[in-house]
């Protein structure tokens, strides 16, 4: 049974691996499979062979589809990739500035504190050495102040020096 001329002619238009034209020397149309260089004049078209070429046409429009799904799968994907990397440096690099500017407020507390422990020590140094000069002029004024009370005295028995005050006459040894 022969296909209708008018559902061929929307058919070879749909069939993307032919080249459809009027042949010139017998002025009928042809479809020409580009891929096996088959030729089919439109008075020779069978159904079956309109069920072949429909059914590459759909398959060959499928694999076309899936292709370009492909493509625009592959290129979301990148896309993705970039926006994931790119969001990934910039919140770094906000992390790094934030973290800056943090560290720029809190300098002065630590400088604060700095300055707090030096003075702290400082003033402990110089409690050191007021209590030592305090206790060395306190120890030279003892000196004549203890050789006032005690006198150093010689004892021929023991024969060992002893001290002896001068007002209570107590013997120290």
């Amino acid at each position: 049974m022969h296909a209708d001329r008018d559902d061929l002619q929307d058919l070879w238009y749909a069939w993307l691996t032919v080249e459809v034209y009027v042949d010139p020397a017998q002025d009928v149309t042809c479809l020409h499979n580009i891929w096996t260089g088959e030729k089919i004049f439109d008075f020779r078209m069978t159904d079956q062979k309109l069920r072949e070429i429909t059914k590459e046409n759909l398959v060959f429009e499928a694999e076309y589809d899936a292709r370009i799904q492909a493509h625009k799968d592959r290129d979301a994907d990148w896309d993705a990739v970039v926006r994931n990397f790119s969001a990934t440096i910039m919140q770094r690099m906000y992390r790094f500035w934030a973290g800056n500017k943090r560290m720029e407020e809190m300098r002065w507390k630590i400088v604060m504190h700095q300055k707090e422990k030096e003075r702290q020590s400082e003033q402990a140094a110089s409690i050191l050495l007021q209590a030592f000069w305090r206790g060395r002029t306190e120890r030279l004024e003892m000196r004549s102040w203890i050789a006032q009370i005690y006198c150093k005295r010689w004892d021929d028995r023991r024969q060992k020096a002893f001290y002896e005050n001068v007002y209570t006459y107590e013997k120290t040894w």
